[in-house]
């Protein structure tokens, strides 16, 4: 896989055909990666609470009380690891299954100003040091260039929306898995009250920066969707979030 090059003298955008039947509808897989990104957070709410009763139990008698309820605390803790550690990966794959179409569709109208040909979408995630920053690359070609082919493809010139969101998604994801590696690091006595006061307040903003960030471009995606897959229709998504409408 390598970077594509943008050839002088072609418009970014420019249709390459009158129906564009390569683009493919995601409007299933972001409900999709939207609702186990939920199950994720309930996910992290429930070991919130389990980790701060643990916590409170050890600055109560400073130091792990042999106690039933601590006990019970220890194993709810390891079970709660288990769930958290498949959720986590289902989450990583939906997102990446929407994470790519999304890239693929861009690619599929010749959008010429992509950085990486559509296989990084899924590939990048999984090669060190790469996968420090060309998600967050891919991302915001995602975002910028899902409006502005629609803007080609319409005649309609508007402000694109800020990609402030992407930025601040990538910069918290960062964060969150670094803080997770350190804590894991951990002893016990200290893991726990770390993951109950920083860890879990990280993940909660970081799933909450990942479900809004879905759910705008979802959006752009349903404008881009109608606009260069006309035989589809529109998609519901555009007329509840956006107050758009359209005729099959």
């Amino acid at each position: 896989m390598e970077q594509n090059q943008t050839p002088p003298g072609n418009n970014p955008g420019t249709p390459q055909g009158p129906l564009y039947a390569d683009v493919r509808d995601n409007d299933f897989r972001g409900k999709a990666v939207m609702l186990v990104f939920w199950i994720l957070f309930a996910v992290a709410a429930i070991g919130f609470v389990i980790y701060l009763y643990t916590t409170v139990a050890v600055m109560e008698n400073d130091y792990f009380p042999d106690t039933d309820a601590t006990a019970y605390a220890s194993l709810a803790i390891q079970f709660h690891g288990i769930v958290n550690l498949v959720i986590l990966i289902l989450t990583m794959v939906f997102f990446i299954m929407w994470f790519r179409r999304a890239y693929y569709n861009l690619h599929a109208i010749n959008y010429r100003t992509l950085r990486y040909t559509e296989g990084w979408a899924a590939g990048a995630w999984f090669i060190p040091f790469l996968n420090l920053a060309w998600p967050y690359q891919i991302m915001s070609d995602i975002w910028h260039a899902t409006q502005h082919a629609v803007q080609v493809k319409t005649g309609i010139v508007r402000p694109i929306q800020s990609a402030s969101i992407v930025g601040w998604w990538w910069g918290i994801y960062l964060a969150n898995n670094f803080t997770a590696n350190i804590l894991s690091r951990l002893d016990p006595e200290q893991m726990v009250p770390g993951q109950a006061f920083i860890g879990f307040p990280l993940e909660f903003l970081s799933i909450f920066l990942t479900i809004q960030m879905i759910r705008q471009a979802r959006v752009f995606e349903a404008e881009f969707y109608r606009e260069f897959n006309p035989l589809a229709g529109i998609s519901p998504y555009v007329v509840n979030h956006a107050g758009q409408q359209g005729n099959t």
